[in-house]
């Protein structure tokens, strides 16, 4: 016995529709929505929801990966700019401390301490944020690929029923 299913519509043909609201991430959505013969096996329904699944979920994890990479970028540029600001601002303190014939070894005030621990840590959280984005990129695109190749055309449907 042949088990084929007819997934073409005839316009003005009775149909059941299917419409899926799938939130992407914070700014982006998207609404799914296509359309079975009335008489489409329970099977064919659930195979058909999976397929729309699956694809809002490969769109789900590419514009994550698209965000996780653009933080990255804006990250890596920001990072030399705190590097640099930590660094200028620790020469004129030392310049400054010179300058004022002051005795004994250079030590920034509390205030200049301070500001130093901030830019320091600036610094500190740059290079924590790049490491972590990109663990998330590589975790992504592991996703990406499995979800690329996980085709749900090859997957059983669910029983008819």
């Amino acid at each position: 016995m042949e088990n084929t299913v007819k997934t073409t519509v005839e316009t003005g043909e009775p149909a059941i529709g299917i419409s899926l609201d799938c939130k992407i991430n914070d700014r982006r959505a998207l609404v799914i929505q296509t359309y079975l013969p009335r008489d489409a096996a329970n099977g064919a329904v659930y195979h058909l929801l999976e397929k729309c699944l699956h694809a809002a979920d490969i769109l789900e994890v590419r514009y994550r990966l698209k965000d996780l990479r653009l933080l990255l970028e804006k990250t890596l540029e920001e990072l030399p700019i705190h590097e640099r600001k930590a660094k200028d601002f620790q020469e004129r303190a030392y310049i400054k401390h010179q300058q004022g014939n002051r005795r004994g070894e250079f030590k920034f005030s509390q205030a200049e301490q301070s500001s130093f621990d901030n830019m320091t840590t600036n610094v500190a959280t740059c290079r924590e944020n790049i490491k972590r984005f990109e663990k998330a990129i590589a975790e992504a695109e592991m996703e990406l690929a499995h979800a690329s190749t996980g085709a749900t055309d090859n997957q059983s449907s669910a029983p008819d029923s």
